[in-house]
């Protein structure tokens, strides 16, 4: 595995500007190359799932001795053990310099985003590149290893105070301990915005949902975003004719790490569109409610690109169908779960009624689906309802309603 890793490694493209910027970061030059923390980290994740710096030690004093030659990390007569200090300095250069990021001469940045971006597309082989149909995008909770400290803000101390001496006049002041708030201090404002909760100064609160017996609640941490390849489909419509395509390897094609309840959306966007750079046959995307509920800034982009999108709708949005008004003529629809339908639909073909039997759910889905509003290929202009209706109004006198 360690020679899969390397050779990942190296078709990547990243050691020589990584090289390059750890010459310009401060302290002396590590035995331990760029090519070598790379291995290392890759090999504690995957033996260990963590990458935690006692891990990486770990890993490097149990490498194949010839590995181990090719890296530098031994010579041919002896072997000595690579000690915590020099994994923890080289480590902390690394992150420090992906940290703060940097603009190469081709105008792109240098950053975390960047490494995972180089190292994911030699990652996956190209002929299931090829097949890949549709992406699925999810998030997870991350907590940091850093404890939540509690603090109160002076502001806050004295507005008690002054409640409190209305009641007792005598109250002695408070004993406010000098806060420091230099930045990156607890109880400081970080640079997004938020307050510092612990000394992981980028970790930020967040809500993580339910997961098996684990009750859903609040935490301290990140949100890993992650885009996974997944089987697509072919649709029409005649829902008895849709075919699912062959399920490709569930490789990762884009991953984001963001501070807890960051705003989904754009983080979503982007692990999209790089999954369709690695991936370009991508016409699909699935996400929870987490992501499409973000229109602006999730929902709508894709579309006009092209991406259909899977939504997923709330009970509440489902069962409350609304009247939109579509093209310069402002024609009036009904806007249902996204299918646009003639305002004269009869309410039983508009929500599902609570008493139909499941055998028959996708009879009525497939009943409301023949007279939906389309957009005409042909003209790219929207038709008129009435075109679209088993039933034309045209030569006929009477509507025609669909069936129950």
């Amino acid at each position: 595995m360690a020679r899969k890793f390397l050779d990942i490694i190296e078709r990547s493209g990243v050691l020589v500007d990584l090289e390059d910027r750890l010459r310009t970061q401060p302290g002396q030059r590590s035995k331990l190359s760029i090519k070598a923390l790379l291995l290392l980290y890759f090999l504690a994740a995957y033996k260990g799932d963590s990458a935690r710096r006692t891990d990486l030690c770990a890993v490097a004093n149990g490498l194949d001795s010839q590995i181990a030659f090719s890296l530098g990390l031994c010579g041919t007569q002896e072997w000595e053990p690579l000690s915590y200090v020099v994994v923890r300095k080289q480590s902390k250069r690394f992150e420090r310099a992906l940290r703060q990021a940097w603009v190469a001469e081709d105008d792109t940045p240098r950053n975390f985003t960047w490494l995972l971006r180089k190292v994911i597309a030699v990652s996956v082989p190209n002929p299931y590149l090829k097949t890949i149909a549709a992406v699925a995008i999810d998030s997870t909770a991350d907590p940091t290893w850093a404890r939540s400290r509690n603090y109160r803000l002076e502001k806050d101390l004295l507005a008690e105070h002054r409640l409190e001496s209305l009641e007792e006049p005598n109250l002695a002041e408070p004993n406010i301990k000098p806060f420091d708030y230099s930045e990156g201090e607890v109880g400081t404002v970080g640079p997004d915005g938020r307050y510092i909760r612990s000394y992981d100064i980028e970790a930020r609160p967040g809500y993580k949902s339910a997961i098996n017996k684990e009750p859903a609640s609040l935490f301290l941490g990140y949100d890993a975003h992650i885009a996974v390849a997944v089987a697509g489909a072919l649709w029409s419509s005649n829902p008895d004719q849709v075919a699912i395509k062959p399920s490709p390897p569930g490789y990762i094609l884009a991953v984001h790490v963001a501070p807890g309840a960051t705003n989904p959306g754009p983080i979503g966007l982007e692990l999209a569109l790089q999954s369709h750079e690695i991936a370009p046959g991508i016409s699909d995307v699935v996400a929870d409610r987490a992501y499409t509920n973000k229109r602006q800034s999730f929902v709508r982009p894709l579309h006009q690109m092209g991406i259909n999108v899977t939504m997923d709708y709330s009970s509440t949005e489902i069962n409350n169908p609304h009247f939109i008004k579509v093209g310069t003529n402002g024609q009036r629809l009904l806007n249902s779960t996204g299918t646009l339908l003639p305002p004269w639909m009869p309410e039983h073909m508009q929500i599902q009624p609570d008493d139909t039997k499941p055998k028959d759910v996708t009879d009525w889905y497939a009943n409301r689906a023949l007279w939906r509003w389309t957009r005409n290929p042909q003209t790219r202009r929207r038709r008129r309802p009435v075109r679209l209706f088993p039933m034309r109004w045209a030569g006929h006198h009477q509507r025609q309603n669909p069936q129950p």
